[in-house]
């Protein structure tokens, strides 16, 4: 006996007429000689095979009635199994199959040339689609009797394939399988590969088909052989896993129990294979029609033409209707271009007759991240980790909503989790998305694992994307020799262009200008349509300040129709040129634009400016409460930014709801503000001299005097960030400050420096004011905001008193914060000249002091306040009498004063400012002594220093 083919029946008395004959001798073709017998196996039927009905076929084909309490055919294989008296075992799990007519055959050749073989065929349904989805159009037995009889399957069993799914099918011969419903395997082979699972039990048995098929071809062992152009056919009846309804959830039964018995969750084998048989007939190769389209459709997304490759699937699905993976494209597609209403239909529909196919799941994950809806987020990915827990695709989507949500904790927990897989997982290069997330979200402990991970695909296009992220991460020098030779390497042609665009992006945001335009360029070659280059060009001219450029390519980009929905960067990018040129409609209506496709905080702050630039406060009031809700933001400049467009309309309800408890509501009021009139104002605040109590003052008077908010350039006021002194912009963000037309400076920027006169072009008629204080107390007190202070990094001298710490650290400090006054008024830059203050330099600032306006002294801040309000300019309203006081020093700092030894060196080194404080007390009487009564004129004289008083400071 050469072979024993063993099947299996479950209530099959109808399908078994027809897969019998094609098992016999008078279909299977070339096996005249072959001796080999067919044990069918009747398990647990209610309507059981009569071997009567079969006598015809010849005495080889044995019947067993099989009873057994599992649902699961394991049992009865394992008996057919035991009953089969040849080593080479043909095994069909399920009856209904019908084969074709050289299957016997090529077994024979192939176990011939060598016995550890493993030889499969592929499954087709029979139908024109799937069996679960011709249900759906009225597919039942009698539909398929008459389809039968219409092909004369027993002359010619290849006509099946002109009756079945073969062009609908995913299991064409150009593809791997993970199951096979007629497989030869000899019995000691099979007991090697770990035999028939017997632990297998849900109904039809689960993965039992799937784990002998992956332990087949996992075996190193084994010849695997597929045969091409021949095949099984499945007859339509009431079986498990194919006319089972696919709302169902048997496959996460199946999963489950899979992981139950084996330890972990199933995945698909990856496995090499010999193909083998006869050549094709036409009707055979349609499937390569199919791959044409299938390459059509990629080589369309890859070119970055989406729009037309939706309308291409859209043809696709007019010709297969039930192919899923054309719709998952399609909900990909519409969601990449902000499509979402044709997006969700696809979905709905989907999830109808597919709620638990993980490709479906994942593309509604990805659909609901990308509107930012993170409850229907979590609830696909849930469902999809339900079914498979390593599922790489809904970790990286958890990720992202991790990233949308700010929540530190869970992303850095899924990249722990993700880390934890098992080593299979990551032979998909999917994992290099989750490594340059991880990378580009600035993970550092970790990326060096992911890095690793990553090196088997050091060749792919992705890897150097994350190569260059990964070194910007660890602070390495920028490898542009690497950059070259992988780019010479490799045809940028094979690449998808959305690749090599993230590239191109990530090059500009390194500063790496030159790199990136070469980029562009080659992309330009290789792509010529390709539409997103004129949005690459025009960010690049953009940063080179070449602003017309930009403009051009960033318009062109916009006029094609695809583009409309796409890159509300390029809205963003041409609002900023529009406001360097002061057309604030234009700057309104991109920065909307913008807004309107993205809602993020970038976006939205952009926009409220664009509506106050128009004064719109009501408006941008609204825009910004919803702002206010967003993850990340500052809420306490966004809450400022509220207060200032509610003063600007008297808006009393809002004013109550985000105004100070100091807040002067009687000096609300409406102001007649021109524009020409309002000369600036520029505050020279010197460190510690409680400049910061007076910036406030500032931006409330400029606002109630009619100033926009826009106009007024004061770090932590107005909605701008606190680190937005001039002295740290670079050149783009000085060009925006700008074209702000400032009215009110106010920030660390010393007297006419460089960056003031950009910014206000017209100094000379400026009014400058500034407060001096006592130098020692102003330099004690600079020790312990920076020593002290919330807003400076901690060291190992935190919290320490001035006289406990180490010498060379005092010396330090002392030689970089001593004689600020002289250096700021003197006009030198902040650092590093501040640590090498000269007496000429005292000169200049005696001679600067003649062009401030105003002076005041810090100690008598209210005596300073007073007379202020009596010479400020007359364009310039009063606001807020009484000023709180900020960053007042603290009862530690006044229980902790330097001793004598210290002392002296603080006088020592600050001889210049106690110079030019005293010569401004002087100055102060002598000029607003009309202003002064004589119990206010004897207290500043008594703040002059003198020796005597130095001797009895901090005694």
């Amino acid at each position: 006996m050469e072979l024993s083919v063993v099947i299996i029946f479950h209530n099959n008395k109808r399908e078994a007429q027809r897969s019998l004959f094609a098992l016999s001798k008078q279909y299977q073709e070339n096996i005249e000689s072959l001796e080999y017998e067919v044990i069918c196996i009747d398990s647990n039927s209610t309507e059981k095979l009569d071997p009567k009905d079969f006598s015809d076929l010849g005495s080889t084909f044995k019947f067993h009635d099989f009873k057994t309490d599992n649902p699961s055919p394991a049992d009865a294989l394992i008996f057919g199994v035991e009953q089969a008296i040849s080593e080479n075992l043909c095994i069909i799990i399920d009856g209904a199959h019908i084969i074709t007519p050289n299957v016997i055959n090529h077994f024979r050749t192939l176990s011939q040339i060598n016995p550890n073989y493993f030889i499969y065929t592929h499954p087709f349904h029979l139908g024109e689609y799937y069996q679960n989805d011709n249900m759906t159009l009225g597919y039942n037995q009698e539909v398929e009797d008459k389809l039968l009889d219409s092909c004369d399957w027993k002359e010619n069993g290849y006509n099946l394939f002109s009756i079945s799914n073969f062009k609908q099918s995913n299991e064409t011969f150009d593809q791997y399988i993970f199951e096979s419903n007629c497989f030869f395997i000899t019995k000691s082979n099979l007991t090697k590969i770990g035999g028939i699972n017997e632990a297998f039990k849900s109904r039809g048995g689960g993965f039992i088909n799937l784990d002998i098929f992956k332990n087949a071809v996992s075996n190193d062992d084994l010849q695997i052989y597929q045969l091409v152009g021949e095949a099984s056919f499945h007859q339509f009846h009431g079986g498990t896993s194919t006319n089972e309804s696919r709302v169902s959830e048997l496959q996460i039964e199946f999963r489950n129990e899979y992981k139950k018995i084996k330890g972990h969750h199933y995945k698909s084998p990856v496995y090499d294979a010999i193909a083998y048989g006869c050549q094709l007939n036409p009707a055979q190769i349609r499937f390569y029609n199919l791959y044409s389209h299938n390459k059509l459709v990629n080589d369309l997304i890859k070119k970055n033409k989406q729009q037309e490759a939706i309308e291409v699937l859209n043809q696709l699905i007019s010709l297969y209707p039930f192919k899923v993976e054309y719709k998952v494209q399609l909900i990909k597609l519409h969601t990449n271009l902000l499509q979402f209403e044709e997006a969700e239909a696809i979905i709905e529909d989907l999830l109808k007759t597919h709620p638990y196919n993980i490709k479906v799941l994942d593309a509604s994950a990805k659909y609901y991240l990308a509107r930012r809806d993170n409850e229907n987020v979590k609830i696909y990915t849930s469902k999809i980790i339900e079914i498979d827990p390593l599922h790489l695709p809904s970790q990286l989507s958890l990720l992202k909503l991790y990233a949308q949500e700010g929540n530190e904790k869970e992303k850095e927990k899924t990249l722990i989790d993700i880390l934890g897989f098992p080593e299979d997982r990551f032979k998909n290069s999917l994992v290099l998305q989750i490594a340059i997330y991880c990378v580009e979200h600035k993970f550092k402990k970790y990326s060096e694992q992911f890095y690793n991970i990553c090196l088997p695909f050091k060749n792919e296009f992705d890897f150097l994307i994350l190569k260059v992220l990964y070194d910007e991460l660890h602070e390495s020098e920028f490898d542009q020799a690497y950059l070259d030779k992988f780019i010479s390497q490799h045809n940028l042609r094979n690449e998808s262009s959305i690749k090599v665009t993230k590239l191109i992006k990530i090059l500009f945001r390194m500063e790496q200008w030159d790199s990136g335009f070469q980029l562009c360029n080659l992309l330009k070659d290789y792509f010529p349509e390709e539409q997103v280059l004129n949005f690459l060009y025009g960010r690049y001219y953009y940063y080179q300040k070449e602003f017309d450029k930009a403009e051009e390519h960033l318009r062109m980009f916009l006029k094609a129709e695809s583009n409309r929905f796409l890159f509300p960067n390029t809205h963003y990018l041409l609002s900023k040129i529009a406001l360097k040129s002061k057309d604030y409609n234009t700057f309104h209506k991109h920065a909307k634009e913008a807004y309107k496709k993205i809602k993020n905080t970038k976006y939205g702050l952009n926009y409220v400016r664009s509506l106050q630039f128009l004064q719109n406060y009501k408006p941008a009031i609204t825009e910004l409460e919803k702002i206010k809700t967003f993850s990340n933001v500052d809420q306490g400049n966004v809450k400022e930014m509220i207060l200032k467009n509610a003063i600007k309309i008297s808006d009393l309800e809002i004013i109550k709801k985000y105004a100070p408890t100091d807040f002067d509501y009687s000096q609300l009021g409406s102001v007649d503000y021109k524009d020409d009139v309002f000369k600036p104002i520029i505050f020279t605040h010197i460190q510690k001299c409680g400049g910061t109590s007076f910036r406030r003052y500032l931006s409330n008077a400029a606002l109630y005097s009619g100033v926009k908010g826009s106009q007024i350039h004061i770090p932590g006021q107005n909605g701008q960030s606190p680190n937005t002194n001039l002295i740290t912009l670079n050149d783009d963000e000085i060009e925006d400050v700008i074209a702000r037309n400032i009215k009110v400076l106010a920030d660390h920027s010393t007297f006419r420096s460089a960056k003031v006169k950009k910014v206000i072009p017209n100094y000379l008629d400026a009014y400058n004011l500034t407060y001096l204080r006592h130098p020692i107390k102003r330099l004690y007190s600079s020790y312990y905001y920076f020593y002290f202070g919330k807003n400076f990094n901690k060291t190992e001298y935190n919290n320490i008193n001035i006289n406990d710490l180490p010498a060379n650290l005092l010396k330090k400090f002392i030689k970089e914060n001593a004689n600020v006054a002289t250096a700021f008024i003197s006009g030198k830059m902040w650092a590093p000249d501040l640590i090498n203050i000269k007496p000429e330099d005292l000169t200049l600032a005696k001679a600067n002091l003649e062009q401030f306006q105003f002076i005041g002294i810090t100690e008598v801040s209210d005596i300073s306040m007073k007379v202020f309000n009596k010479v400020k300019p007359d364009y310039f309203n009063s606001f807020v009498r009484n000023i709180p006081r900020i960053n007042k020093g603290s009862q530690v700092q006044r229980e902790r004063y330097p001793n004598e030894e210290i002392k002296k060196m603080l006088i020592k080194a600050n001889r210049l400012d106690i110079k030019l404080y005293n010569l401004a007390i002087n100055k102060f009487i002598s000029k607003y002594k009309t202003y002064l009564n004589k119990e206010e004129i004897l207290k500043i004289r008594s703040l002059k220093i003198t020796d005597e008083s130095l001797e009895q400071l901090y005694s």
